[in-house]
């Protein structure tokens, strides 16, 4: 059966994954040079030329859905439906008598398994950060298939741990097989030049050789939430019919300082419903503002930031208001996360990458940009967010908006009935005061 794709590549897809017969292909990359894409691309391609074995490895099981839906489905859509079919659940992509695994770095016990004709690695800067995925998974496949293929890509990610670092300096070392490539973000020729010279004036040398030239360094720190993300993110405008039944969810960020500022955000499945920021209010006031916007808005669910002011929360539920307390110290329930926080941050920053709608706010931009990570001391694996207090001292905003949207990710939340707000006792006195408000 004749099919035709619409599908083309950038010279640097061309080259990592069709004019290269290296069965160990390591690519280094600066950010959106099309790697993923690529990959997509190339992997429907292969699985249509003839029967093979596939697995995709990538950071996190959101990531593997986005990209799903981004790269794979307009080009799966181009091919008759009876001749493929992908199990959600199961993460596994059939394409006529071919197959392809997904899985991911937060569930490395779901690794182990049989050799593939093509083992993908994205984002291999990260993933490859933890050893049991190489040595007890991929490298044991890589042996009982020893024809197969791996493609390695990503951002470095520092020279330590150094698998990532040794497996692209084998061809140079003369281990047979091997074959490095290395590009930057400039390579891509659909993005426009003068937004990345943009870029690279926000950031540091070390990061600038990192992220955008795709070189290893020895800088321990990296963006958490790319900017192209962010931008995006502002630039989408959501017109969802079922938004009246998406989840309303608030988060409530509370001052630690004077020179800090206590943030409401308010969030309506993909959009942004309103964000309220005020600086140097607190006990009662503080109170009276939550109080008010919960009677008025009536959200499904409230997260606070447990770490500051505690009474504030007791308060509220003195009065019967239900509110959740949240500990951003707290342990994470996904291992590649060292604790809340950074956890809720990452399920807001697949939001942001998966539809999410935010306003086009100059302080909330900056510290989504700005907010970085490294990996935890404890193993190597964990991502780490820099601290508040970290970020203030290297002269940066303290990202309060930011946490209050990350607040809103801190469990899952159902849609609640009219009984449910009905049931609600609000005893306190209202209280009108002025207050900093965006509305969407």
């Amino acid at each position: 059966m004749q099919i035709d794709l619409d599908l083309t590549y950038t010279k640097p897809q061309a080259e990592i994954f069709f004019e290269s017969t290296a069965r160990r292909r390591i690519i280094t990359k600066g950010r959106r040079l099309g790697f993923t894409r690529g990959a997509s691309q190339a992997f429907i391609e292969f699985m249509l030329e003839k029967p093979v074995s596939c697995l995709w490895g990538d950071t996190v099981n959101g990531n593997i859905d986005r990209y799903i839906e981004r790269y794979w489905n307009p080009i799966l859509k181009q091919l008759p439906r009876n001749l493929w079919d992908y199990k959600k659940v199961e993460k596994k992509m059939f394409i006529g008598n071919s197959f392809c695994d997904f899985r991911s770095a937060d569930n490395p016990e779901n690794w182990e398994g049989f050799g593939y004709d093509y083992i993908l690695l994205n984002e291999a800067g990260i993933i490859l950060r933890n050893p049991y995925l190489y040595e007890n998974a991929v490298r044991p496949m890589l042996l009982d298939s020893p024809e197969s293929i791996l493609i390695a890509g990503g951002t470095p990610k520092g020279k330590t741990p150094p698998i990532f670092y040794d497996l692209y300096r084998n061809e140079e070392a003369g281990v047979k097989g091997f074959q490095s490539f290395q590009y930057s973000t400039y390579d891509n020729p659909y993005l426009d030049q003068e937004e990345i010279d943009d870029l690279v004036d926000e950031m540091s040398d070390a990061v600038v050789a990192q992220e955008i030239y795709g070189q290893f360094s020895d800088t321990t720190e990296f963006q958490f939430i790319e900017g192209d993300i962010v931008e995006e993110a502002i630039k989408r405008e959501c017109h969802d019919s079922l938004a009246d039944k998406e989840t309303k969810v608030m988060g409530v960020d509370i001052a630690g300082s004077g020179a800090n500022a206590s943030v409401i955000y308010k969030r309506q499945g993909r959009s942004t419903a309103g964000i309220i920021r005020k600086k140097g209010i607190k006990g009662d006031v503080l109170v009276n503002l939550i109080a008010n916007e919960i009677n008025e808005w009536q959200p499904d669910a409230v997260f606070i930031d447990a770490g500051f002011n505690p009474a504030v929360i007791d308060i509220l539920d003195n009065l019967n208001h239900d509110v959740t307390r949240v500990d951003f110290a707290a342990a994470s329930s996904s291992p590649f996360y060292l604790n809340k926080r950074a956890q809720m941050w990452g399920d807001m920053r697949d939001w942001l990458g998966s539809g999410g709608s935010i306003p086009d706010d100059r302080n909330l931009r900056r510290e989504l940009s700005q907010q970085t990570y490294e990996f935890s001391k404890k193993d190597g694996s964990c991502v780490k967010l820099t601290s508040k207090d970290e970020m203030r001292k290297n002269g940066l905003m303290s990202p309060d908006i930011a946490d209050a949207l990350a607040l809103t990710f801190a469990y899952p939340v159902r849609k609640q009935t009219p009984a449910d707000y009905a049931m609600r006792n609000t005893r306190h006195d209202s209280y009108n005061t002025e207050y900093d408000i965006f509305a969407v």
